[in-house]
C-alpha cells in the first residue's frame, strides 16, 4: 500500500514466488487495491494437494494436518488460491510454472490459469524446477504480453 501513497505512482505489479505467490493471490482477491499486474510464479493450487504431495502417507499427512491447523487457528482448504483467483480480475495475472517442479503439484499453474478470468497468460516450462525458471527470459515474455497484461 505504501508504493500506492508515492507521487507519480499509477500502476505497482507484484510478483510473488511460491508461497509468496500463494499469499499474493490471497491478499490481491481481497483487496481491490493490490497492484496490477500480478505474477503468479510456482504458487501450488490449494494447501490440501501440497500437502497431499508433500506428504504421502496418509496417516502421518493426518497428523502434519492437526498440528498445523491447531497451532495456526486455521483450516488447510482456506489456503486455496484456486478458489479466489477469479475474483482478481480485471486485473491481469500472470502464472508460472516450471513442469519438473517437485515442491508443488505440476498441475497447479493449468488449475490456476483455469480458475482466473481475463486478462490470464500461462508460461509453463517444461524442463524447469521448482522457481527455477525465472531469467532474463521473463522479461522478454513481459515485453511480448504488452498491453494486453498492462
Amino acid at each position: 500500500m505504501y508504493a500506492l501513497l508515492q507521487p507519480d505512482v499509477k500502476i505497482v505489479g507484484r510478483w510473488g514466488g511460491s508461497m509468496g505467490a500463494v499469499t499474493m493471490v490471497l491478499s490481491a482477491a481481497r483487496y481491490r487495491e493490490i497492484a496490477r499486474p500480478i505474477v503468479v510464479d510456482s504458487a501450488f493450487s490449494s494447501l490440501k494437494m501440497k500437502l497431499e504431495l508433500r506428504i504421502p502417507n496418509p496417516i502421518y499427512r493426518k497428523f502434519v494436518r492437526f498440528s498445523a491447523e491447531f497451532s495456526n487457528r486455521g483450516k488447510i482448504n482456506e489456503v486455496s488460491p484456486v478458489k479466489v483467483i477469479g475474483r482478481i480480475s480485471p486485473r491481469a495475472v500472470f502464472i508460472i510454472q516450471g513442469m519438473r517442479d517437485t515442491a508443488i503439484p505440476t498441475d497447479s499453474a493449468p488449475r490456476l490459469f483455469a480458475a482466473a478470468k481475463n486478462p490470464r497468460f500461462i508460461w509453463t516450462k517444461e524442463k524447469a524446477y521448482h522457481l527455477k525458471h525465472v531469467t532474463s527470459k521473463i522479461s522478454k515474455r513481459l515485453r511480448r504480453v504488452g498491453d494486453q497484461f498492462l
